[in-house]
């Protein structure tokens, strides 16, 4: 009877381990992105229902959202099978709804039950499908990605391992500078070493190749970049999953050519690009083509398709961005509902606590009742000591209040006095010397042939110099923003600076229906003006555009022009009025601003403002 006992023990332990090791090495191949060896994998796994998951899973995995599948969603006991649902789930949101939170959360409880099962094999991959909701971002990357890539670290077991942490980790490098990644080149002579461990058919090349050939793009290396990028793209046939790696790297060889101002040839590859474009992801693949095809437009000063192109881009971005508002939910409701468990284990703790003390409390309530009364007899009396005492305390405090009051009113006038001084100044310099170098421009003009039409616009401009000084002198304020608003104000200047000097200044502008704060609008018109007049003095140009763009919750300005540029990683921020005054106004705001330039070839700044 034993030795029938333990018989049946040995056999249950081998089956045990024969499906243990078929769904590890199923695991295995999906990291390996080998979905046909996978799948067959899956069909020895002995659980019905884990190896239905399984199979399903792979195929999500080998489609990557290129081709529709539907999936049945389904609740399971067994942990395993439960998993790889929650897996399935997740990607099959991922590829359809890539700007839903849904596929984190999904993983996320994946990943927990993983760790719960203590599945190593499991684990590993939960992780990975985490940090490929990170890939799915854009224009930024989030640094908590840096925690699920640690956690992946410590379970690196093998070369597939090494792999899949070293990929992800430069790809967040070249994502985000501003991340604590190193990478240099001895990061891409071990990445290279580890990939010569891989057989020449493997997956993994296309990716490597297309991610080092943007590194090599980083670095200044276009010529090395263009063999990695061509390797990728020869490497891809028609798998589905490394769709989304040819459209990369043929996106990346246009911008190449772009930079070396071969736009036909940027072109070209951007067209060949459509045809590749992530059909999971639409949104984001749409947003490159339109974006890059934006760059060579204005490149070509082709700026009426630059700006429609930009525009879409533009509609675009901005629908991608609910995906990182769907990331930050999602961390919080994962942070909420770790805080509910806690909550709901402190409850039962204090419960358990506040029975056992009621004994306890019962018991002492007679020693405690007789020790109070004794105590407030004794206390009376030291109460109306300490209670003199406080009323000299609070005589010392409020005479100290009134030295601190009399202070703070002595400081914050002085303060007054400082931003007043700085207010006056600023609109000088802002609003009349922008002027006067107007004027200065039809005196010059007067001397080499004078008119009495030039005559009587040189007197006009003068008579308003003469009235901005007494307005800034009784108001202080810009009278012709408050009465017609920003856009009517920068045109008007724009009519004047076009009939006083060879540069014509054209304006455009889109979304400006309704008045900003008044505020606001006079010190973008500051801003506006103290540029404009940097054009006159120094860029020698004969045409200067200014667009102004209303996106419902931010401000774009971009001043172009075709004067002789200047280099513009050498500009100097001094501590005058400039350019230093301008950045200070914007932070002020909280926008950024973007200096484009280059000798000869004409200055673009770009000022985005919140609002």
């Amino acid at each position: 009877m034993l030795k029938r006992i333990l018989y049946f023990l040995i056999t249950i332990n081998c089956f045990s381990a024969y499906g243990t090791s078929a769904f590890s090495n199923y695991l295995k191949a999906l990291k390996n992105l080998e979905y046909n060896s996978a799948i067959k994998i899956a069909n020895t796994i002995n659980d019905t229902n884990l190896r239905k998951e399984s199979i399903e899973l792979a195929e999500i995995l080998s489609t990557a959202g290129q081709y529709n599948i539907k999936i049945k969603s389904s609740k399971s006991e067994n942990n395993l099978t439960e998993t790889i649902s929650l897996l399935s789930e997740g990607y099959n949101t991922l590829y359809t709804n890539p700007y839903s939170s849904i596929a984190f959360l999904k993983f996320n409880e994946a990943y927990k039950i993983a760790s719960e099962e203590k599945n190593t094999e499991l684990l590993k991959f939960c992780l990975i499908s985490i940090i490929q909701v990170y890939n799915f971002e854009i224009s930024q990357s989030n640094e908590n990605v840096l925690f699920y890539l640690n956690e992946y670290k410590n379970l690196i077991s093998d070369n597939a391992d090494e792999f899949n942490y070293k990929i992800n980790l430069l790809l967040f490098n070249l994502r985000d500078i501003f991340l604590n990644i190193k990478i240099d080149n001895s990061f891409i002579s071990d990445f290279e070493t580890l990939m010569n461990s891989f057989n020449s058919n493997h997956n993994f090349w296309p990716n490597y190749y297309s991610t080092v050939g943007v590194w090599q793009e980083s670095q200044k290396n276009p010529d090395i970049a263009i063999k990695y990028h061509n390797k990728a793209i020869n490497f891809i046939n028609d798998e589905p999953f490394l769709r989304y790696i040819k459209f990369r790297s043929l996106i990346r060889l246009s911008e190449i050519k772009r930079k070396n101002k071969k736009y036909d040839e940027a072109i070209i590859y951007i067209e060949e690009a459509s045809n590749y474009k992530d059909k999971s992801d639409s949104i984001r693949s749409n947003y490159y083509i339109h974006y890059y095809y934006s760059q060579n437009h204005s490149e070509q000063k082709n700026y009426k398709n630059a700006y429609f192109q930009q525009k879409k881009a533009n509609e675009l971005s901005t629908k991608m961005n609910y995906k990182k508002n769907s990331l930050e939910i999602a961390h919080l409701n994962i942070k909420y509902r770790t805080q509910e468990k806690e909550l709901d284990l402190l409850k039962e703790q204090q419960k358990k606590k506040q029975n056992r003390n009621i004994a306890f409390t019962l018991g002492g309530l007679l020693f405690f009742g007789s020790l109070l009364f004794f105590l407030i007899q004794k206390n009376t009396k030291r109460k109306q000591l300490i209670a003199e005492q406080d009323k000299e305390l609070e005589k010392q405090k409020v005479s100290t209040l009134l030295k601190d009051q009399e202070i703070n009113s002595i400081n914050a006038m002085i303060e007054g006095q400082e931003k007043e001084r700085q207010l006056i100044a600023n609109d000088l310099h802002d609003d009349l010397g922008g002027l006067m170098a107007t004027v200065k421009l039809h005196f010059n003009r007067l001397k080499e042939k004078p008119t009495d039409t030039l005559y009587e616009q040189t007197n006009s401009l003068i008579n308003d110099a003469y009235n901005k000084i007494r307005s800034i002198a009784h108001v202080k304020n810009s009278g012709v923003i408050a009465k017609q608003g920003l856009l009517k104000a920068v045109q008007n200047m724009a009519i004047k600076i076009s009939r006083a000097s060879d540069i014509k200044i054209e304006i455009f502008d889109f979304g400006l229906d309704n008045r900003l704060q008044n505020s606001v609008e006079i010190t973008i018109f500051r801003m506006i003006q103290e540029l404009t007049t940097n054009i006159i003095k120094h860029a020698n140009a004969t045409y200067a555009s200014i667009n102004l763009t209303n996106h419902e919750h931010s401000l774009n300005i971009m001043i172009e022009d075709n004067g002789k540029g200047f280099d513009s990683n050498k500009v100097v921020k001094n501590d005058g009025m400039g350019l230093y005054s301008i950045e200070k106004r914007i932070e002020h705001l909280e926008g950024t601003m973007t200096i484009e330039s280059k000798p000869s070839q004409g200055t673009t700044i770009i000022i985005d403002i919140p609002l």
